[in-house]
This record gives C-alpha cells, sequence and structure tokens, in this order.
C-alpha cells in the first residue's frame, strides 16, 4: 500500500523552484535540494522520481505562477498599450533572478527534449495574447510578428536582470519594445 505524501508539495515546490532559479539546474546540488524542500532525497526521489522530475515540476509550477498570470492580465487589458504595461510596466524594481524558463532554454533545453518542449510553450500564451491585442488595436498589420518581438524583447531584459544589466538599460530595452507598438 503507497503511503500518502505527508508534505505539502506546493512548499516543497517552491523551494526548488526558488533553489533552480536562482543557482540553474547544475547548480542546484541534491544536498542544496534536501535544504531548499526541507525534505530528505528519499522522498524527494519518491515523490519526483529524480532532480530532473523536480526540476520539470518546478518548470510547470513557475509557468503556473510566473507565466500564466502575466496571460491573464494581457488578455484583461483594455488596449494594447496596457498590454504592454503588464510585461513592462514604469518604475519597477528588476528582478535579479531573471526567467526560470529562460534560464532552462539555455542550459538544459539543447541536451533535454521535455525542457525544451515546456520553454517552447511556456511563452506560447503570451504570444497569442499580445497577438489578440494587437490585432484588436487594429493598428498593426502582423500582430503575431509583433507579438513574438514584444515577447522575445520582455525574455531580453529577464536575461539583462539575471545578468546585472542596470535598471536603466532594462527600461531602454522596454521602452524600444514600446515604441514599436505604437509606432
Amino acid at each position: 500500500m503507497v503511503r500518502p505524501r505527508s508534505f505539502d508539495e506546493d512548499a516543497v515546490l517552491e523551494g526548488a523552484m526558488g533553489l533552480f532559479w536562482r543557482r540553474g539546474y547544475d547548480g542546484a546540488t541534491l544536498e542544496a535540494l534536501d535544504r531548499a524542500t526541507g525534505l530528505n532525497r528519499g522522498s524527494l526521489y519518491n515523490a519526483f522520481g529524480d532532480k530532473r522530475g523536480l526540476f520539470l515540476a518546478s518548470l510547470r509550477r513557475y509557468v503556473r505562477l510566473e507565466i500564466d498570470p502575466a496571460v491573464n492580465a494581457v488578455r484583461t487589458a483594455p488596449n494594447a498599450l496596457a498590454a504592454l504595461a503588464v510585461l513592462f510596466p514604469p518604475g519597477t524594481t528588476v528582478d535579479r533572478r531573471g526567467c526560470l524558463i529562460c534560464k532552462a532554454a539555455a542550459e538544459i533545453a539543447p541536451m533535454d527534449p521535455e525542457v525544451a518542449e515546456i520553454a517552447r510553450e511556456a511563452y506560447r500564451p503570451l504570444r497569442e495574447a499580445l497577438s489578440e491585442a494587437f490585432a484588436a488595436s487594429q493598428t498593426q498589420r502582423h500582430p503575431e510578428h509583433l507579438a513574438a518581438l514584444v515577447v522575445a524583447a520582455y525574455q531580453g531584459t529577464k536575461i539583462m536582470a539575471n545578468a546585472g544589466e542596470s535598471a536603466e538599460k532594462i527600461a531602454k530595452v522596454a521602452a524600444g519594445a514600446s515604441a514599436v507598438v505604437t509606432n
């Protein structure tokens, strides 16, 4: 008989996701994962199979917590400019952790087809929501191309933040993306 889990899976994934986000996959040692999740290695392996399984679950959680809310906010934005403000809010502080999906795409996706698939699909709903917002504004001839460009700029700002780029330079990229949409 299988014993029920005696831990809070959300809390465990939150700890693991945070560690992967800060250190990347290779930098998240099993010992560090034990500390971050509060579980011993046996419990982690029983629950997630292995480190990779925990990483995949963490990526999916990241999408649910970080990307899905942005998609919903873009979809409910009253216009294209408001949709852009969701991604590039003026005057916000820079999150130096960057984007876990971007990190996974750079570090693991070239060697792991499942990670590559998660990375490819993670931002698809955001591109679609932006494309719909741009199409509704009736000011853009190719809203799907523009949406792809804006998402690439958004991901780029996350990578820049993780690399320690100044908030001013990141703001210039955001302003550039906004200017492309409004012109």
